[in-house]
């Protein structure tokens, strides 16, 4: 059963989704700003078995560059506070700039390889779970980012925890400087 902590989060906006595994970023994101959430919809292989099937590939990039397999395992850990939360459906939270070339379609594109959650995500997609990309336009992201992970805290009653793959607190509301709603 998916938490209803995180569903009371996404509840409260209008979310426009699609499947995470599509590589082609939905035109109505063109020149968009706003959230965007990424969101369990099926789980696949259990998390302990994805990081022993990585095992390999970790001690091959090891084996090449030492300071690459670090990279690549310090972006490999955000899969452990999954095993933490194992009922959350809520992985990230994000926002577009407001810039054009910041926007929901760029960060949709830039997920799909530049990101640095994109090894996480590649494994996850990689061993069977679906993923959904979920954004709500707004004018001001920063602030609407801002209020989704308070929510999130507040929801989860442990502040201050974040979505399994958020490594850092958006820039406007650091972990004391939380908005209220």
């Amino acid at each position: 059963m998916p938490c209803a902590n995180c569903q009371r989060v996404l509840g409260r906006v209008k979310w426009n989704c699609v499947e995470f595994t599509d590589e082609n970023a939905p035109e109505q994101m063109r020149n968009k700003t706003g959230v965007y959430a990424i969101v369990i919809r099926k789980r696949g292989l259990q998390i302990d078995t994805i990081r022993e099937r990585l095992k390999p590939l970790l001690e091959h990039c090891n084996t090449i560059s030492p300071e690459g397999g670090r990279f690549l395992q310090r972006r490999l850990c955000p899969l452990d506070r999954i095993r933490q939360h194992p009922k959350c459906v809520i992985l990230y939270i994000g926002r577009s700039g407001t810039s054009p070339d910041r926007t929901l379609h760029h960060r949709f594109k830039e997920l799909s390889g530049g990101h640095p959650i994109w090894p996480a995500l590649w494994a996850l997609l990689y061993h069977g779970w679906k993923l959904e990309f979920c954004w709500h336009e707004c004018p001001d992201p920063s602030t609407m980012e801002c209020t989704l992970m308070r929510r999130f805290c507040r929801e989860h009653n442990a502040s201050p925890m974040k979505p399994a793959l958020n490594t850092n607190w958006p820039p406007k509301c650091r972990r004391n400087d939380l908005p209220t709603e």
